[in-house]
Formats: C-alpha cells, sequence, structure tokens
C-alpha cells in the first residue's frame, strides 16, 4: 500500500524510520527502510530528518516496507526550479549543484573541503582567491610570476655574470648581483 506521512523516530544504523500516517487517525508504521544507491561491495548512506513528510509503501498492517522518498509542501518549499540543475542544500549552509546546460559544478563549502589521494591533478586553468600554503616542494615546467616580476626575469638580472677575458680556461667572476 502507498502511504504518505511525517516521520516520528529514525534507526541511524540502517537507516530505517517510522511515520506517523495522518489518513490512517496519526497511526505509526513500524520500521520501514530507507532505500540506498549501493550496500554491498560499494556503500552508500542517506538518511532524513524528523518530521520530513515521505511517501512510502508497505504492508497493510503498516509494519513493513520502504520510503520511496521526501516530498516538498507547504512548509518545506522546493529552493530551486529548474530542470537542468541537480542541487544539494545542507543545513549548515552548505551547497553542491551542477547546472547541466552550462556544464558548471559549484561547491560552496561553509568549512573546508578536504582531498586526500595519491595524486590529484587539474586539466585546467586553477585560480586561487586567498592565500596558498604548500607543506612541500612546488614544481613548475612554466615560468612563476608574482605581481611585480617572472622568477625568469629575476634569475636574469641577479645572476648574470661575465668572463673576463673570454674566460681561457680560469673561474669565472662572481655575479653582479646574487638572486
Amino acid at each position: 500500500m502507498y502511504i504518505t506521512g511525517k516521520i516520528t523516530a529514525i534507526d541511524e544504523k540502517m537507516p530505517r524510520v517510522k511515520i506517523e500516517v495522518e489518513e490512517y487517525d496519526n497511526i505509526t508504521t513500524g520500521w520501514l527502510f530507507i532505500p540506498q544507491q549501493c550496500t554491498v561491495k560499494d556503500k552508500s548512506y542517506n538518511t532524513m530528518a524528523l518530521n520530513t513528510l515521505v511517501a512510502a509503501v508497505c504492508t497493510d498492517d503498516l509494519q513493513d516496507g520502504c520510503v520511496i522518498g521526501a516530498l516538498y509542501n507547504d512548509e518545506d518549499i522546493c529552493i530551486i526550479s529548474d530542470e537542468d540543475k541537480k542541487y544539494i542544500f545542507f543545513e549548515d549552509g552548505t551547497k553542491i549543484m551542477y547546472d547541466k546546460k552550462e556544464n558548471d559544478l559549484i561547491i560552496d563549502a561553509i568549512k573546508s573541503i578536504n582531498l586526500k589521494a595519491v595524486q590529484t591533478s587539474f586539466t585546467t586553468d586553477l585560480k586561487i582567491k586567498g592565500n596558498l600554503d604548500v607543506d612541500g616542494n612546488i614544481t613548475s615546467n612554466g615560468d612563476i610570476t608574482d605581481k611585480a616580476y617572472s622568477m625568469e626575469e629575476m634569475r636574469n638580472k641577479y645572476n648574470s655574470h661575465e668572463h673576463p677575458n673570454g674566460n681561457n680556461g680560469l673561474s669565472t667572476g662572481v655575479p653582479q648581483q646574487t638572486f
């Protein structure tokens, strides 16, 4: 049977919920499972909050079944209305959005984003607004430039030196200015 109701209890470990069904005199269901994307080799986890309006399918005695999904209503309104956008808004204000039309992925994290991998590659220009703190080496196959000079310009200026008398196998002179 198909039912709708608000979540009144959550078992975060399984994950499953109990639902209060208004159309059946506010009776509370047994534990209804929340389907996950994968549960065997790969694992996923997503649960729902108390008071979320959900749709579910269950047995006639309302004791066994599963949630189909959460439903928007007059209290919990949809925050975006564009078929080209996939959007997740978290309670703390963090947002993840993908715009299929513009091919644009936006991640707006309130605190931090942590990537952990053996190697991370970017195949595009990377712009950083803010400070860069590197705990390791920086290697470049191109020039490095700040707001005043490029590293190549600075090396050419400060590391230039002369070979007195054509050097004739002798040591060269010291750099005129060192970098």
